[in-house]
This record gives structure tokens, sequence and C-alpha cells, in this order.
């Protein structure tokens, strides 16, 4: 039987497109073997930044035999319709396939959408709308990784589990192949050459760049004099909206040291998780390149913007063991603090935790046995 494996990774989002490389990981140690498709809204190749090749949701819409669907995580239970990240091109070509079949475009679909729908399973997702909990209620499992998510769910009736995002499994599954990376891309070499592990890996989106720039700047200023250490500019995602290695260059290239920044321009998934893994600390914006840091130890903080930086936020209050950095405190002094005295126990006591919460809540795997 097909398993499908939906979710927003046709685009370049770091952590979704980290998601199917777990879910699968997690059904081959289970010894469950399925035919597995990866579906996103539309159809897109994204091998060459390290993610899967990837088809349209809507070419199994009619499929003659039975089929499991996984919708792999992420942000995907509120309102917002995903075909606003889009081309007009791709909005005119999938949006009336999916209204064909009663279903709003989203990452959400009602089993109603498909000729033979079989066990389908929302993994570990965030957001919540009444119209996303109306089709969960139709799905055979469903886990949210937030407490105001899963609170508001149950309260709408439906039936779910908390626990926590499936990339707190990365380090577990992809330790190797992650550390695999300095030996056979030639953007890690570069990197380890010029600057080894001796660094501050900085990831920053386009909103808060452009919004705090001149603050931003200051406090990295303030930074390499207090900790000695170059910064190591990297995007965790260059979807639009994201971030983009040219605004870094536009902002900091000639402003900070030279000697002591690099822009490193890679754009594989996996190096983005060598990057992060090998850094002594991490300053960051992304709610994943903060649960990567977390899953490998690494010192970090997280800044923050707007609205959708909640996600971040949530889960350091509720599964990270390093609280809030305040703007009120010096970004710079705080990290020297935190390179000195960061509790690297209380970090791989607290991983543990998360895998074994992640797999003793995420029951759905028995269904598929």
């Amino acid at each position: 039987m097909k398993t499908i494996l939906y979710g927003a990774f046709g685009r370049h989002n770091f952590g979704d497109m980290l998601f199917p490389y777990i879910l699968k990981s997690l059904l081959e140690s289970n010894s469950i073997n399925t035919d597995i498709e990866y579906c996103d809204i539309a159809e897109s190749d994204m091998t060459n930044y390290g993610g899967h090749n990837v088809k349209s949701i809507t070419e199994f819409f009619d499929y003659e035999s039975e089929l499991n669907l996984i919708q792999v995580g992420g942000h995907t239970a509120n309102d917002c319709s995903p075909l606003y990240f889009f081309p007009k091109d791709l909005k005119m070509k999938y949006a009336p396939l999916f209204y064909q079949k009663d279903n709003n475009p989203s990452y959400i679909l009602s089993k109603k959408a498909f000729n033979k729908p079989n066990i389908f399973i929302a993994n570990a997702v965030g957001g919540f709308s009444k119209t996303g909990a109306n089709k969960l209620k139709e799905y055979d499992y469903v886990s949210f990784r937030n407490q105001d998510s899963y609170n508001k769910s149950l309260n709408f009736g439906l039936e779910c589990q908390l626990t926590p995002d499936c990339v707190v499994l990365l380090k577990h599954f992809y330790a190797k192949t992650i550390s695999g990376r300095t030996s056979i891309s030639e953007d890690i070499t570069s990197l380890h050459n010029l600057h080894g592990k001796d660094y501050i890996a900085v990831q920053i989106n386009q909103g808060l760049l452009n919004l705090r720039s001149d603050e931003i700047i200051q406090n990295l200023e303030n930074t390499i004099k207090e900790t000695k250490l170059p910064l190591v500019f990297f995007c965790a995602g260059i979807a639009p909206r994201h971030d983009s290695i040219n605004l870094y260059k536009q902002k900091f290239q000639n402003i900070l040291p030279n000697n002591m920044v690099y822009f490193f321009d890679g754009t594989n998934i996996w190096d983005i998780c060598n990057v992060i893994s090998n850094a002594k600390f991490v300053i960051g914006t992304s709610l994943h390149v903060r649960i990567v840091s977390t899953v490998f130890n690494v010192p970090r903080i997280t800044l923050y913007s707007d609205h959708a930086d909640i996600k971040a936020k949530e889960f350091i209050e509720q599964w990270d063991t390093v609280s809030h950095y305040k703007d009120n405190e010096s970004l710079a002094k705080y990290i020297r603090k935190e390179l000195k005295e960061h509790d690297y126990e209380a970090d791989a006591t607290q991983l543990k935790f998360l895998e074994n919460e992640y797999l003793t809540k995420s029951t759905w795997i028995n269904l598929l046995k």
C-alpha cells in the first residue's frame, strides 16, 4: 500500500524539508514496509537542496487503490491558504483541482478528497482553525507540537496528543549524515578550513533584519569584541519571506570587520545542519534552527520580531532547557556568559526526554503495522 508523506517541503523551508526524512526513518525503524510518495501542493524537484523529488498531492485524489496519508508536521492547521506562497501560474493550475474535491487548498485535507483513503495521520502539527479541526476529526491520529493549538483542539472536541516537533529525532537518525558533510561538501570544507568549529552561526530572517538592522549591527559588533569569535551567516530557508544571503551581505559586508565575517551560501539542508551542529554558539530566528541547536547541544539564542516567531517562543517555553533571551539584556554579554556556563549535561538529558516523549506519544506508528 502507498503511504503519502504530505507537507510544505516542495519549497526551501528548512524544518519542513527535514520532516519527511525523519518519518521515513521512523517507518523503517519499525519495519513498516510501504511504498512512500512525497507530496506537496505542487510538484517540485528539491534534490539539489538535499530534499526530495516532490509530486503534487492532486495526483492521488483519484488513486484507485487504498492509501495512507501522513501530514508530516509544521504550522499547517490554521486558516492560511498555502497557495499564497506559490507563483501565480501554480495557483491557477492547482486551486481548481482542490475545489473540485470540495477542499480549499490546504495542508490538512479531508479524507473525502481521496478515492480510497485508509489511515490518515497528522503528525505534530501546529496552528488551529475550525475548518482544519473539523477535517482532522476524520483522521485516525492527530498530534500537536504546541500547547495552545493542543488546548484549542481539545476544547473543540478533537481527540489528539501533545508531542514535541519530530525534528527532535534528527540526531538519533541522521547524526552521521550531518557530520559526514564535512568530508563531502565543498561548502562545508571551505568553512571548516577557514574557521574550523570556532565560530558563531547566525541566521536572521528578512523581516527582523530589515526592521532592526541598526540594533542588530551594533549587537553583532559587540559580540565579536566580547567573544573574539567570527560570525558565520547562513540561510535556513530561501523560500520567499525567509532568509537571504544577499541581504546579509548588503547589511553586514564592510560594516562588520571583514576578517570576522563569513557568508555561508550553501543551501543543502544537511550542510545547514552541519553549520549549526558544529558552531560554538547559534543566533537565530527560525524555529528549526532553534530545535537543531537544541538537539546538538549548542548554546543558543532566538531573536524575535513578529507573530510568526511565536512558534519558536512556544518551543522554548515548553520543550527547551535554555530560557528566553530578553531584549533588555546585552546580547554580547549574554553570549559570553552562555559560552562559559552553558549546561551541556542538562541539554543531553532534555534531548533524551524529547526523543522519548515523541516516540511514546506517537502511537500512530502502530496503525500502520
